[in-house]
């Protein structure tokens, strides 16, 4: 089996992996090194602008961008939203990452072409691949993906918005590599 060494060489770029919200997870290119992930919160002050959150998430993206060089972005798609106030934060923060990727362009052959590549994978596929069926698999609580982050990655995230970060990063090498994740430790609680 391949480590994942051997996986992050193997992956075509520099990976970014998002769970976009007020407060956004991250992980950057090892989901299981500690300080290459966590969360960030974006939420909006009081008499703040409606548009502050977004350009603050934007502003976040570029320091990561500057200590980072990340080349692959991947996020996980909405679903569904509990409300329609969450579906359009969710959408503000879709449209800032996407505008921010398609503003790192390179003149190539006289074309433009986004510099920063962009992939989705739904929460559910998230949620399947980080747990076993018997253990919830593709509705999986925010609990218990805190809990296969630690089983399974051996960190203790700072929520679950980071468990669903990290488990997106493994997703997407796994995806593009021969790589898998490890086996479920017997002493995880059903």
């Amino acid at each position: 089996m391949m480590s994942i060494e051997e996986a992050i060489n193997a992956y075509p770029g520099r990976l970014l992996a998002l769970d976009l919200g007020s407060t956004t997870g991250w992980c950057f290119q090892n989901p299981f090194l500690a300080n290459h992930g966590g969360t960030r919160r974006f939420d909006r002050k009081r008499g703040d602008n409606l548009a502050m959150r977004f350009v603050s998430f934007r502003a976040w993206l570029q320091e990561l961008y500057q200590v980072y060089h990340f080349d692959v972005v991947v996020y996980e798609s909405a679903g569904h939203h509990a409300g329609a106030n969450d579906a359009h934060v969710f959408g503000g923060f879709e449209a800032a990452l996407h505008e921010f990727c398609m503003q790192k362009t390179h003149a190539t052959n006289g074309y433009d072409r986004p510099e920063l590549a962009i992939t989705t994978h739904p929460s559910t596929a998230i949620k399947k691949f980080a747990v076993p069926r018997e253990l919830g698999g593709g509705r999986a609580s925010k609990d218990r993906m805190v809990e296969m982050c630690r089983c399974r990655l051996g960190i203790v995230p700072q929520t679950h918005d980071e468990a669903d970060a990290r488990f997106l990063l493994c997703l997407e090498l796994a995806d593009k590599t021969a790589w898998a994740l490890p086996a479920v430790e017997s002493q995880t609680s059903k």
